[in-house]
């Protein structure tokens, strides 16, 4: 899990950590699905509560002229980023230093 999130998550602006991924609209479902077992083990394991995948109304075109869509997950409660942080964290040390300003 701390790997996937070293990768593909960050503290973000808001408070909040987000991971996030993007993928082409005929991956979309398989995405969330994947997003929603993400959501699951981080209740599961760690008794982390995040929000329900969701994607927003933007889209990139890939290098090959694929059209592809964001899928975010974010853990906003701060009992949780809390949890995430002790249980899980990051393993980029910088990643890992501003989320410790959550901590405040």
């Amino acid at each position: 899990m701390q790997r996937l999130f070293d990768c593909e998550g960050w503290p973000d602006s808001e408070g909040a950590v987000s991971i996030e991924m993007w993928k082409s609209q005929n991956l979309l479902n398989e995405g969330i699905e994947f997003f929603q077992s993400i959501k699951s083990k981080l209740k599961e394991y760690f008794d982390v509560d995040t929000s329900k995948p969701f994607t927003y109304k933007t889209n990139k075109m890939r290098k090959d002229g694929i059209k592809t869509v964001p899928i975010r997950l974010k853990i906003r409660r701060k009992d949780s980023i809390a949890k995430f942080f002790k249980e899980v964290g990051f393993e980029n040390s910088e990643k890992q230093r501003r989320l410790s300003l959550f901590m405040r």
